[in-house]
């Protein structure tokens, strides 16, 4: 069963590999350009069998409201 959770931290390797096999994948996804950025940000995620299966990165803002970061409107 599916279930949505925000990926640790120990776990950012897993969502780079998810980033680099997937079609819509993107450098701006990476956890390493988002930590070039300097922001504070999350990843949520839909797990299946401690499989990734989709995501998305959420930024926090200046005005501490989550959005996609100031660089990377399209993420």
């Amino acid at each position: 069963m599916s279930r949505l959770k925000t990926l640790e931290k120990k776990n950012y390797e897993d969502w780079n590999s998810f980033v680099d096999s997937s079609n819509q994948g993107s450098i701006f996804s990476k956890t390493w350009y988002l930590d070039a950025l300097q922001m504070e940000y999350e990843i949520l995620i839909v797990e299946d069998r401690d499989r990734i299966e989709a995501g998305t990165v959420l930024a926090k803002n200046e005005i501490n409201i989550y959005s996609n970061p100031m660089l990377d409107k399209y993420l």
